[in-house]
């Protein structure tokens, strides 16, 4: 599921999560792993940051809590 508020998404459910730039595409957190069930929370646009900020210019960010499972899991269900 996938709710947009203004420039605020929200994504809910199972998906990959892929991260950094690279040659091919991105960085995975890992290769062969499940998809996660996670909550993701992230600007759908570039913003540029209020006063001196601005000088790092336009930003995207991304926060995520996931499940990681139960399975070969020493801490069964880690966030």
């Amino acid at each position: 599921m996938n709710l947009l508020f203004g420039n605020l998404s929200i994504d809910a459910g199972r998906d990959y999560a892929i991260f950094g730039q690279a040659p091919t595409g991105g960085l995975m957190l890992s290769n062969n792993a499940p998809a996660l069930a996670m909550v993701r929370i992230a600007n759908d646009a570039p913003f540029v940051l209020p006063g001196w900020l601005h000088t790092f210019g336009p930003m995207r960010t991304t926060a995520f809590l996931a499940d990681l499972g139960a399975k070969d899991q020493l801490h069964p269900h880690s966030k």
